[in-house]
């Protein structure tokens, strides 16, 4: 039971087993962490990867390791840039959609009011 099916002493005996969604949810992050850990397809896997920093460093765990955070910060800078060019590109739809559904339907009203319709 648990995130890695990990046994532990603290699990009460009289715990119900997991379900079938919680066995999912636990296989599906077991898998994601293999991943980050052994590197799927052309990516290093994390050993690698500190294996080559620390190298570039010189030995130097601390900037080893400050190397590492500083690649990972940037490639997550970039991932949130693309996505927020994603928002500008759906903006002009959006942004007009969100101000009619708020000015013409008011909360708990389905059908529109009739003058949004055009029918006053």
């Amino acid at each position: 039971m648990g995130l890695f099916d990990r046994k532990d002493d603290t699990t009460p005996e009289n715990a119900e087993p997991d379900g079938p969604l919680e066995s999912l949810a636990n296989a599906f992050v077991g898998r994601i962490v293999d991943a980050g850990i052994k590197g799927p397809g052309p990516m290093a896997s994390s050993h690698h990867v500190a294996q080559k920093a620390l190298k570039e460093s010189g030995g130097d765990v601390r900037k080893a390791v400050d190397e590492i955070v500083s690649d990972h910060v940037k490639k997550a800078s970039a991932g949130g840039f693309v996505t927020g060019v994603g928002g500008l590109v759906t903006m002009p739809v959006s942004l007009p959609a969100n101000v009619l559904a708020s000015t013409c339907w008011p909360p708990g009203w389905w059908p529109p009011s009739p003058s949004c319709a055009g029918m006053t």
